[in-house]
């Protein structure tokens, strides 16, 4: 099964390049970067590395479904700009789109220390719980289970919870490979490795328990910083 990878950016100016370039050696079938409305030059230098761009109305689902729509081919990879993926992660994900209709990756955070191991068996512990993968994890889907459960909804925040509990709602449980993706440590350094953690639970929680809207969620959520 070919497969389309679909890169979310916003003011990713000073990585995208890079990001497009590594995973272009992959040999994917194409290479989408959807950009939010970057004020930097997110757009220019992921077109000179080779993505196509498709540009959408702020907000990570948003893009994402204005991303996912430019796919061509069955299978979608969603890999975000801050995330390294096995140097044969596309092969990886052909294979396992082969049998199963939506899963991800492990996750591993760039960073030595031992409060990085913890977050990251907070993670197994909470797909072992309930299921859910996120989109730091490298999600990947066959395009017509991705349609048949709806996409990605409008909103700007919990778009990838979102979309698992669709699927999962439709009986297609997220299949976990066995390597893992690592991703950029700079979210929790900015904020602190607990309060950063304890902050995504909380909104988490927030939004599958007390049903609050991700419109109200939003001005709680601390956003990833620009790339550097």
């Amino acid at each position: 099964m070919e497969i389309s990878i679909v890169i979310p950016a916003l003011n990713e100016g000073a990585r995208i390049g890079d990001v497009v370039q590594t995973l272009l050696r992959q040999r994917p079938a194409a290479l989408i970067v959807a950009d939010g409305g970057s004020t930097d030059d997110t757009v220019e230098a992921a077109v000179r590395a080779g993505a196509h761009v498709v540009r959408s109305s702020p907000g990570r689902g948003a893009q994402l479904a204005a991303g996912v729509a430019a796919v061509r081919t069955d299978g979608v990879w969603v890999v975000h700009a801050d995330t390294r993926v096995p140097e044969d992660g596309v092969r990886q994900v052909e294979r396992a789109l082969d049998e199963v209709p939506f899963g991800a990756f492990h996750l591993a955070i760039d960073h030595p220390a031992r409060v990085y191991r913890i977050i990251e068996f907070g993670v197994r512990l909470r797909i072992r719980l309930f299921h859910l993968v996120y989109g730091d994890q490298a999600m990947f889907f066959r395009k017509d289970a991705y349609e048949q459960v709806g996409g990605f909804p409008d909103i700007p925040l919990m778009e990838d919870v979102a979309l698992c509990r669709r699927f999962i709602e439709a009986g297609m449980s997220p299949h976990l490979l066995r390597a893992s993706v690592v991703t950029n440590a700079r979210r929790w350094e900015r904020d602190g490795p607990w309060r950063r953690t304890f902050g995504n639970w909380s909104l988490l929680f927030r939004y599958l328990v007390l049903g609050h809207a991700p419109d109200r969620l939003l001005p709680h959520y601390q956003p990833e910083p620009p790339s550097e």
